[in-house]
């Protein structure tokens, strides 16, 4: 329902491309990313400064979706290149997965603070669980 709902706006069809109305889908994620931007992400993700998100999906084989044709050498006139797909109709298409690709974030804490330390916190208690397990093992057997 997600992906129908979303590939039928406006937002992302084209009422006048290049090859027609529709959904423009790409076989490579290279095509794919020139199409979708690096966008901020908000202030207290974790994931990163700025994302970018594409969907991989599959596409039904049918009439209505046109697929693009592979040329030798020359470019057919009117033709779709190899690398794209055109669908007018979203219930051709099952979003499979989203790829979310992020930069790596920025640390506004100046080097050598003890911020990291957080980072690391859930090892406390581990630590402390190993080392009453070891007690208690040592006190049920004495060689140890």
């Amino acid at each position: 329902q997600f992906l129908h709902t979303t590939l039928t706006s406006k937002r992302f069809q084209l009422d006048t491309g290049l090859f027609g109305d529709g959904i423009y889908l790409s076989t490579t994620l290279q095509l794919a990313f020139s199409y979708s931007d690096m966008k901020p992400a908000w202030p207290n993700s974790c994931l990163g400064d700025s994302c970018r998100c594409v969907g991989a999906c599959e596409v039904l084989r049918h009439p209505e979706v046109k697929r693009g044709v592979e040329c030798s050498g020359t470019t057919l006139a009117n033709q779709l290149p190899g690398n794209f797909i055109v669908t007018t109709n979203a219930s051709h298409l099952r979003l499979k997965y989203l790829l979310l690709y992020c930069t790596p974030k920025h640390s506004s804490n100046p080097p050598g603070s003890r911020a990291w330390a957080w980072g690391w916190a859930w090892l406390a208690p581990l630590l402390l669980y190993l080392l009453l397990l070891w007690f208690a093992n040592s006190h049920h057997n004495p060689r140890l």
